[in-house]
């Protein structure tokens, strides 16, 4: 999880290597995934808009070698991350809200 929606090293604000949920990761602009191509090969991140309750869902692909940016979702406006759940590569596609 990044504070902008260009990610460097600099920004990092979060990283997991596991399903995890919480109180919250606030201002957050951009998720990326480089997860595991053998087993979890996108991940469901969900998210508040601050102040907001309702709770939104978006599905995060692997980045590939070659495509780097496959993997990266860039949100227009800061955002508090409250969930992320990692989908086994055998799984159905994780859904958005």
């Amino acid at each position: 999880m990044y504070t902008t929606e260009v990610i460097s090293a600099g920004t990092r604000i979060a990283s997991t290597s596991g399903n995890w949920e919480g109180d919250g990761i606030k201002y957050v602009r951009s998720f990326f995934n480089y997860g595991s191509p053998e087993y979890y090969d996108h991940v469901a991140v969900t998210y508040r808009v601050q102040n907001a309750t309702r709770e939104i869902t978006l599905c995060v692909h692997r980045a590939e070698d070659n495509n780097l940016a496959a993997g990266h979702e860039a949100i227009s406006v800061p955002v508090t991350a409250v969930r992320v759940k990692w989908i086994h590569r055998s799984a159905p596609p994780c859904y958005e809200s």
